[in-house]
């Protein structure tokens, strides 16, 4: 991603435990950070409308929302949600189960489907955002991930750069490269690799950042969102600015400072 910087988010479920404690406060906390959005998962006992008036008084933006997989009637409140909270991308998630075999990958595909083709006719993009699992799991010698891709056309992705290294090993370089216009959203996590995760910040950790950055088509891609993996013995809020110091002192993002 060569040309203008894209905006930088912060995904909020690592902080939970601080949001159900003071939401406002909470969220006043990144957004002095620089942070330019914040990627929900949950309200915390609060309406979107509510949501979006904190954010608003903050200066932040929602640069999306992290849903169950919705079908029904969900479906149309999450779009209502989307709309309240001002953001386009609907993202959700999928299990290990589903990734089990061959029928349990298209069943998920075609569930994945039909949300994503639901939202474009609203002008929305819905993503999958990936575990591991997707990648660990193969289905005809490819990863799961990527059957679900091919049999979900309107689907895109918010690819989990540390999660698709850990569960392929592999290069989230180059499965940007490969899906590049189909990701709107990266989830920049950084970590170390090895049989059990651990914990850095972005930039410190064993991913080539940049390179993943550079793979990224800049006319597609249109937020990084820091996300970050737990650790009981580590500050989230001071990995989280270490985090928006890496990407925006090294050029890979625009913060709003």
């Amino acid at each position: 991603m060569t040309d203008s910087l894209k905006p930088i988010g912060l995904q909020l479920y690592p902080f939970r435990e601080a949001l159900a404690a003071d939401f406002a406060g909470s969220l006043a906390r990144i957004a002095d950070m620089g942070y330019v959005a914040v990627e929900f998962l949950g309200l915390h006992g609060h309406s979107p409308a509510e949501a979006a008036a904190i954010t608003g008084r903050l200066g932040l933006q929602t640069c999306a929302s992290h849903i169950p997989l919705p079908t029904g009637d969900a479906l149309r409140d999450a779009l209502d949600e989307a709309s309240v909270l001002r953001h386009a991308f609907p993202v959700a998630n999928s299990s290990r189960e589903d990734c089990a075999s061959e029928e349990t990958v298209q069943a998920l595909a075609a569930r994945l489907e039909r949300a994503a083709a639901f939202f474009k006719q609203h002008g929305l993009r819905f993503a999958l955002h990936n575990h591991w699992w997707e990648f660990a799991s193969t289905i005809a010698d490819r990863f799961a991930w990527e059957s679900i891709m091919e049999q979900a056309p309107d689907l895109s992705a918010e690819l989990d750069t540390y999660w698709c290294a850990h569960g392929g090993r592999t290069d989230p370089a180059g499965v940007i490269m490969s899906y590049r216009r189909r990701i709107p959203l990266l989830h920049i996590k950084d970590g170390t690799l090895g049989e059990t995760p651990g914990h850095a910040p972005v930039g410190s950790g064993d991913l080539d950042i940049a390179a993943i950055m550079r793979a990224a088509d800049p006319a597609v891609v249109k937020w990084v969102i820091v996300d970050l993996l737990e650790d009981p013995h580590a500050d989230m809020f001071e990995s989280a600015g270490e985090s928006y110091r890496y990407l925006t002192v090294e050029g890979l993002a625009a913060g709003r400072s």
